[in-house]
């Protein structure tokens, strides 16, 4: 694909390519990752005038996870203990878009897109205040993915406090969270390279985390300080129609 984007810029001179790519597309664990860094080098060696963006993992992420947030859970197929560089993706649209209007200044740099580092526990945290409920972080195995059973034990301690605490009114919210949590984001349906990739992913995050880039680099592009993840959360819950505490 970035072979063939190459060669149609070239033929229609195009001014400005500006590159999509991920945060430390060096990571040899991660292969989208790497096929990131190959295009990378592709476009800087095409002579073409670029700009390579480099987003952290989004806020957003954990939203896949959302009806788990009214039992006041926060699962994803990562330790809650890994620090992840994290990133708000309105920001990211942001960055792009001054980048896209304002060329001459960004051709031939490279930016990291990163807010802040926080592990799953620090989110929880976060997401108590705003929420007005306790959060707990929960590990879910990264082949649960694949495997939904591999989840049960990790998962059914969580669901079973979270039941006795509130008294059952938890219910509903855990009933709709196992329905969608299976198939978040359609995966179901992707192909068997990309589950396998996804899976693999979260592995690495699992163990490694996913360290954040240069701090300073967002706020340049963006001209402002990035998003921060409270003000994130509290964004987040007003568009849910929930009244942030």
């Amino acid at each position: 694909m970035a072979q063939r984007l190459v060669a149609a810029a070239r033929a229609e001179r195009l001014q400005h390519v500006v590159f999509h790519s991920v945060i430390h597309p060096d990571i040899a664990e991660l292969p989208h990752h790497r096929q990131k860094l190959q295009v990378e080098t592709l476009l800087e060696d095409s002579g073409l005038p670029v700009t390579v963006l480099r987003p952290s993992h989004y806020m957003q992420n954990v939203l896949d996870f959302w009806d788990f947030f009214g039992a006041g859970l926060l699962p994803y197929p990562t330790s809650p203990d890994s620090r992840m560089g994290v990133v708000d993706v309105e920001d990211v649209a942001g960055a792009a878009a001054n980048v896209l209007t304002n060329p001459d200044i960004h051709i031939g740099m490279t930016y990291d897109l990163s807010t802040v580092e926080l592990s799953r526990h620090e989110m929880a945290r976060i997401w108590s205040r705003v929420l007005g409920h306790p959060m707990t972080a929960v590990r879910l195995p990264p082949q649960a993915l694949n495997q939904p059973q591999a989840a049960v034990a990790a998962f059914a301690p969580g669901i079973a406090r979270s039941l006795v605490s509130t008294r059952l009114r938890s219910l509903p919210h855990i009933a709709r969270g196992l329905r969608a949590a299976p198939n978040t984001r359609g995966f179901r349906g992707w192909p068997k390279d990309a589950q396998d990739t996804y899976v693999q992913m979260m592995a690495y995050y699992d163990v490694h985390g996913l360290p954040p880039g240069d701090f300073g680099d967002l706020a340049t592009v963006l001209h402002r300080p990035g998003t921060d993840y409270e003000t994130f959360a509290r964004r987040v819950a007003v568009a849910r129609g929930i009244t942030a505490a």
